[in-house]
């Protein structure tokens, strides 16, 4: 009787050691950094063009490197807006999808300014968000202004935000003198880095 008790308890045993270890908990993962690149050879690659309505006339198209000093590809975009009004905004935009999370948002673009002169101080903008943008005071950030120098100049521009899963980014041009101006934009890099725990 004892000996077939001994066995009882011995299968149990095995049994119990069969069972599975309750899985630990393990945070989510992080998504990995990862960066766009668009230097606008074959179009606007999906960015759209846009504005808040305020200019008496204004185009924002893609163009050839033929044609215009593009800074690299094949090709680039011109803004060109009629500032007599005295007012006015332009810009592209475009929506990224990411994990939801936090996230730091590292931006650059490059911007051609034909000449130098004071009624070149119009602003260059930067929108980085999770909502797109329609141009209201104080949604862009501005990043400089084109008479600082003559031809091609990089423009950076930071966020940090949390977004439930997209992303928008904008590049503007804002009126500040009341005549007509044209800009080309070329080379927009952008760094997406997730945070943990965001």
């Amino acid at each position: 009787m004892v000996r077939g008790m001994t066995a009882a308890l011995s299968g149990l045993a095995m049994v119990i050691g069969l069972a599975p270890a309750a899985a630990s908990a393990e945070p989510d993962p992080v998504e990995p950094a990862w960066t766009y690149v668009e230097d606008f050879s074959e179009g606007f690659a999906g960015w759209e063009p846009d504005t808040d309505g305020l200019a008496r006339d204004w185009s924002l198209t893609h163009v050839p490197a033929e044609e215009y000093p593009c800074w690299q590809g094949a090709g680039c975009l011109r803004y060109w807006i009629d500032g007599s009004n005295d007012a006015g905004i332009i810009w592209v935009v475009k929506r990224f999808d990411v994990e939801p999370g936090g996230r730091q948002v590292d931006m650059s673009f490059w911007v051609e300014n034909p000449n130098r002169s004071e009624v070149n101080t119009w602003a260059v903008g930067a929108y980085v968000g999770v909502e797109r943008p329609v141009g209201f005071p104080g949604q862009f950030t501005y990043v400089g202004h084109p008479h600082e120098t003559v031809g091609w100049k990089q423009y950076l521009h930071s966020q940090e935000l949390h977004t439930e899963g997209e992303v928008w980014v904008a590049i503007s041009i804002a009126v500040d003198w009341e005549i007509t101006r044209e800009y080309l934009v070329d080379l927009v890099e952008i760094d997406f880095d997730a945070h943990e725990g965001g």
